[in-house]
């Protein structure tokens, strides 16, 4: 294995922030929301670059993981650590996706986003959905089991399963730490062949803005905003589910073990973004295995943990089994009980592991699931269909970040996670040496930990942030952080104007057809305006000049940012109403009534006040009001 330098590593430079990965696929989203929305039909035709995209992917996927894994565990001083991690890991996976099923239940219960849809199972087309019931009845556990033995040693790396990978990798490392002496050589060879493969790595991450792109303009060309705001309770209670349970339940988990769940996605932001834009949390497989092994933990756990937690440990799809089948079962006036809603969690547990690594293994499993399940109607399913694709973003976000957590977790229970690491990267400072363990200790006199990667790989710029030293250094920091302040300022004020929009137009008097049309448009770009706001604000906190450490230190930013959830969520119920009005007045031309008007009117003057504060909280802030 290759020599671990015993100096410090020198910082790296901090790219700007348009050649940084993170930037350049937001940017591409944005882009491919745009042209999907304004130009569906060319929007549509850009799916080949995120099919392309996704493709070289899964090329990539298999030696990363196989060489990861053996170099991992022949370097470990006991193989009994192996199945240890390994029963760790899945007592964890079991007892947290069994949890997202529950908490997916409860806001199914609690929220009933189906409730009085009245709609009838015979009236719905089932066509599209028995692709997906056909599947559904080809899952079988034992099929599954079976499934994961390759029927060669190398098939595994000409197909998709990445569980099969798994286990010739786990068997072949596990043989190469028996043989001792005599497979030193190979392990030397596999050990170095880790640096071009992750090269690889970096050079195909380059083409993913394309991929993004692509797959983002497809989905919004293909099944279009509208199909969205049709369903955008269940859309919206899925999200808000998916993003508390991170926050919460992963926020929990994660103060207990010693780090922040928002510090960890904000070094995982280019992979986060990447999955969002391509609406597969496998995209960013490689790159989340480098840098989990680069903030800390150890090769062999992560070897172990990340691929296995790919097909077992899926929170986001678990939530959305649960809700989207209550869903079903409310929009169909199917009365549950208590002992069927317990059914259905305990048959979801199992389809859901039964289900890993098949194309649209959510909308599948969710089939398998209600076919066991008579009591839902599985034609209910075409109710969703046309959603699916846009929650499929938030399940693959909520699986990655369930995984991402796992690993550390997993790591810290085995001492295996080196905490100096951990804090440096997930505060943006440059990573210090990694701990050696003495060549005595590990078989055949071999390194126990290899060294991370180069810092310019394929993840360089994408988490760390290493402040200016020299003067001449300062000039890019400074000219980001204006134009990022320009940038926000500008969301601010489309914000602004919009709502006053609202405030206006929302009046009886003035009430027709085409000013409902224009609520709803006006809507929709406040709605879009305050994204930017969010996005542009928490950039500024992330490549400001004062560091991240300081802004989030800071009572009135913790301020700002509630204050713009207590919005957020009170413009809910103006956007549901505004879309309501407008699918009345395209069905029959109905307005609405006066005392709807008044109301909605109401609450969005509160919004309009409430926004006045955002900037006065701003200025005392950067005049150093109440400051740490």
């Amino acid at each position: 294995m290759h020599a671990i330098s015993s100096a410090a590593p020198a910082p790296s430079v901090r790219l700007p922030f348009y050649r940084q990965l993170y930037f350049q696929v937001v940017f591409a989203i944005i882009i491919g929301v745009l042209l999907g929305h304004f130009q569906p039909e060319y929007g549509a035709a850009m799916k080949p670059f995120g099919d392309a995209f996704i493709k070289l992917i899964k090329m990539i996927i298999a030696p990363v993981i196989f060489l990861t894994i053996v170099t991992g565990i022949a370097s470990m001083s006991h193989l009994s650590a192996v199945g240890r991690v390994f029963g760790k890991a899945m007592a964890y996976f079991l007892f947290f996706s069994g949890l997202a099923l529950v908490v997916g239940m409860v806001v199914a219960n609690v929220v009933q986003p189906g409730a009085g849809m009245n709609i009838n199972p015979a009236d719905l087309d089932q066509t599209a959905v028995k692709t997906y019931v056909a599947k559904s009845h080809e899952m079988t556990l034992s099929g599954f089991v079976l499934d994961i033995i390759p029927k060669t040693l190398v098939s595994p790396f000409v197909g998709d399963n990445i569980l099969q990978v798994l286990l010739v990798a786990v068997l072949f490392g596990v043989a190469l730490a028996l043989v001792g002496a005599p497979g030193r050589p190979v392990l030397n060879f596999l050990d170095a062949l880790t640096e071009p493969v992750f090269k690889v790595v970096g050079i195909v991450m380059k083409a993913a803005p394309v991929g993004a792109f692509g797959a983002m303009a497809f989905t919004i060309g293909k099944f279009g905003l509208g199909s969205l705001v049709n369903l955008a309770w269940l859309v919206g209670s899925f999200y808000v589910t998916s993003l508390l349970f991170v926050v919460v339940v992963l926020g929990i988990v994660a103060r207990l073990c010693g780090f922040s769940v928002l510090k960890l996605g904000r070094y995982l932001r280019a992979e986060l973004m990447l999955v969002l834009g391509t609406s597969s949390s496998e995209s960013a497989l490689p790159s989340l295995m480098e840098k989990m092994e680069k903030a800390g933990c150890d090769k062999s756990v992560v070897g172990l943990v990340v691929p296995t937690g790919y097909s077992f440990n899926l929170d986001g799809t678990n939530i959305y089994m649960t809700l989207a089948a209550l869903f079903i079962a409310q929009a169909t006036n199917t009365h549950l009980t208590l002992g069927h809603q317990v059914a259905l969690l305990l048959v979801a547990m199992l389809s859901s592991k039964g289900a890993a690594g098949v194309t649209g293994a959510g909308f599948i499993t969710l089939a398998a699931t209600l076919a066991v399940v008579p009591e839902v109607p599985v034609a209910g399913m075409a109710l969703i269909l046309g959603v699916d694709r846009f929650m499929s973003e938030c399940r693959s976000l909520t699986n990655f970040m369930g995984n991402a957590v796992a690993t550390v977790v997993v790591s810290r229970w085995e001492n295996a996670l080196d905490h100096g690491r951990l804090d440096a990267a997930l505060n943006g400072r440059p990573l210090p040496a990694p701990v050696l363990v003495p060549a005595a200790e590990t078989p055949g006199g071999a390194v126990a930990r290899s060294p991370p990667r180069a810092e310019g790989g394929p993840a360089a710029g994408l988490g760390s942030r290493t402040p200016p030293t020299a003067t001449k250094a300062e000039s890019p920091f400074m000219t980001t952080e204006a134009l990022l302040a320009y940038a926000h300022i500008m969301a601010f004020l489309m914000a602004a104007t919009f709502l006053a929009s609202e405030t206006a137009l929302c009046r009886m008097e003035w009430m027709n057809a085409a000013v409902v049309e224009r609520l709803a448009r006006v809507d929709l770009l406040y709605g879009i305006s305050a994204a930017l706001m969010l996005v542009t604000g928490l950039a500024r906190t992330w490549w400001g000049m004062k560091g991240t450490a300081w802004y989030w230190s800071q009572p009135l930013l913790h301020a700002k940012v509630t204050l713009f959830v207590v919005i957020g969520l009170m413009s809910i119920v103006p956007t549901m109403r505004f879309l309501r009005w407008r699918r009345a007045v395209r069905a029959g031309g109905a307005l609405p009534s006066d005392d709807q008007v008044r109301s909605t009117r109401r609450l969005v003057m509160i919004e309009a006040h409430l926004l006045a504060l955002i900037p006065l909280l701003a200025v005392f802030l950067a005049r150093g009001v109440g400051t740490r």
